[in-house]
This record gives C-alpha cells, structure tokens and sequence, in this order.
C-alpha cells in the first residue's frame, strides 16, 4: 500500500502459474484420500456384515465369543501404515484366516460343526468318543395288500428310508441333518412284504426320526424300541405314530385302469 496526497491504493494480490498448481494437486490429494478413506470404511462395514451374518447362521448365540476371539487375534498387532492395495491386502489375509472351513483333525472341536463320534458320525480326532449312549431297536416293514400282490415292485421301488437327529442347532446354521446312513436305504425289489430290523446306539437325551420317502400308499409302518435289556424291548412313544394307511379297493376296478394309476 502507497500514501499519496491522502489517497490509498492497494495492491492487487497476483495468484502464480506454480502456486495454482499446487493448489490443485493438494485439492486432488484431498479428493482421493477422502476416496480412500471410504473404500476403507466399506471395507470394514463388509466386515461386520460378515461377523453378523455368522452370528445368525450360528443360532444367535453360538460362536460369537469365538468368532470375536479369532478377529481379536487375527487383527493384532495394528492395521500397517502403507498404500491402501496393501490395506486390503493385509485385510484380506486376516479375514480369510478367520472364515476358513471347519476340518476334522486340526486340533479344534468347533460345535456344531463337529462333535463326540458315535456310529459313522463325530470327529474322533478332535472332539473323542460320544460316551453317553443309549440304544435303540428300530424296526421298519412293508406290507402290500393281496390285491396289489402283482404290483409289490412297483408299489415298493421308490421307498427309501433312514434315521436322522433332529437337531436345532444345527437347523438354524444352515446345515444338513445328520443321518445314521450315508445313502438312503431300499427294501428288496419283488417282495410283497420286507421287514428290517436294526440296532443303533445314539446320545442319550437326543431326538431322532425316521425319514421316510417315496412311501405314496402308505404300505411302511415301523416301530422303536429300548433295548437296553434285550430280553425285555420297551417301546419308545412315537409322535405321530408310524402306522400304515388303509386302502379300499373298488371290486370292479380292473388291472389295466390299476396300472395306469400306478405309473401316473
């Protein structure tokens, strides 16, 4: 500013080539470590959308502790001061040490995922023996009616049966029942009536049934008794009772319109 017989004048500020570039290079600067900082965010908001979803899948209250332990020791020490790529590297690296697959034999028991062998199920390895067992003599038939003697085959070929364990737990993660036998089991073709009868030893205090498929007359009826004394069976309460269905047959009803029924 200049003094000059009373008069002010001011000198206009001139904003440099260079320092207009770097404005703008500091406000581009500004504009991706704000993008940055919400790729990061999304990141970790995925992340706890992910441990929420383990945690209903669990039941609500199974695992969590566990799953909250694991992210504790997976996320120490602190996440590294460097460019974001290795961010999401190192993030990547720690998630998937915690959602790795549930494997027999790695030293941990993981409930439900494994549990006490017994039968063909459980992990010995990890979580021993099921020592709390009852047994049980589950018996199941089918009986065709003489009238549809000639269709036993057909009548039969489609049923398939095995022993599952009804197990909430297990229901609210998502998972597959757990059954005594690998592969649905099938009675005799040709037989007009087959009777099976098998001894299996479960957890005491446990819930099982009977899945019964492809039984469209209902011919199968079945039965299950505690066999602890073998020369005493006791019945075991089903609930409903597994009973075989009565079939009418119309007496001018003739073979041919039968089989076409049959195969429909």
């Amino acid at each position: 500013m200049t003094s000059s017989d009373n008069t002010a004048t001011y000198a206009k500020p001139v904003l440099s080539v260079r320092g207009f570039a770097d404005t703008r290079y500091h406000l581009k600067q500004l504009e991706n470590r704000s993008k940055r900082y919400a790729s990061v965010l999304k990141k970790v908001i995925f992340l706890l959308f992910l441990v929420q979803l383990a945690d209903i899948q669990q039941g609500g209250h199974i695992g969590v502790s566990e799953v909250q332990d694991a992210l504790k020791t997976a996320f120490n020490p602190k996440i590294p001061h460097h460019t974001i790529q290795q961010i999401f590297t190192w993030i990547e690296a720690k998630v998937q040490k915690v959602w790795t697959p549930t494997v027999c034999g790695d030293g941990l028991c993981t409930f439900p995922f494994e549990f006490p062998s017994y039968g063909r199920l459980g992990c010995e390895v990890d979580c021993g023996y099921e020592i709390n067992l009852v047994s049980r003599t589950v018996v199941i038939q089918a009986a065709v009616p003489k009238e549809l003697a000639q269709y036993a085959t057909t009548l039969l070929v489609s049923v398939a049966w095995n022993f599952c364990l009804k197990d909430e737990k297990r229901i609210s993660a998502g998972m597959d029942a757990l059954c005594w036998y690998k592969q649905e089991q099938k009675f005799d073709h040709g037989a007009q009536s087959a009777k099976v009868i098998t001894t299996i030893d479960v957890p005491e205090g446990s819930t099982w049934y009977i899945r019964l498929r492809g039984d469209y007359y209902g011919l199968v009826s079945g039965a299950v008794y505690d066999s602890a004394d073998a020369n005493a069976l006791v019945t075991v309460p089903m609930q409903p009772p597994f009973e075989v269905c009565t079939i009418t047959m119309d007496e001018g009803q003739s073979a041919p319109s039968m089989r076409r029924e049959l195969l429909q």
